[in-house]
C-alpha cells in the first residue's frame, strides 16, 4: 500500500516543528493516525529523515522497538513536498 502524499506532509510539518524528534508512536498519537501509517510514510521519505533506535545494539526491525525519527539537517515541507511532486510526474511520464 503506498503512502499519500497529505499523510507525508502532516508527518514532515510535525517532525519539523520537533527538531530534536520524536518516536514513531507520539507522532502517531498526536496525528491520530495509525502507527503503521506513519511508519510508511517516514519510510517512504527515507532519505530525509533520520532514524535511531534507543539502544545503538539492537537492530531496528525488531517489532514494537520504540523508533526515534527526526528530519535531517537542511530539509523541511517545502522542499521534501517538491521532490515528491516531482518524482510523481516522473512516474506519470513513464506510463
Amino acid at each position: 500500500m503506498k503512502t499519500n502524499i497529505p499523510t507525508i506532509i502532516k508527518v514532515v510539518k510535525l517532525l519539523e516543528s520537533y527538531p530534536q524528534g520524536l518516536w514513531l508512536r507520539e507522532i502517531a498519537r498526536q496525528l491520530k493516525m495509525h502507527p503503521d501509517t506513519i511508519r510508511r510514510a517516514l519510510e517512504s521519505i527515507g532519505d530525509f529523515v533520520e532514524r535511531r533506535a534507543v539502544n545503538d545494539e539492537m537492530p531496528m526491525n525488531l517489532p514494537n522497538l520504540p523508533v526515534y525519527w527526526k528530519l535531517k539537517h537542511g530539509y523541511n515541507t517545502v522542499g521534501i513536498l517538491r521532490y515528491l511532486q516531482a518524482t510523481r510526474k516522473l512516474k506519470n511520464t513513464q506510463k
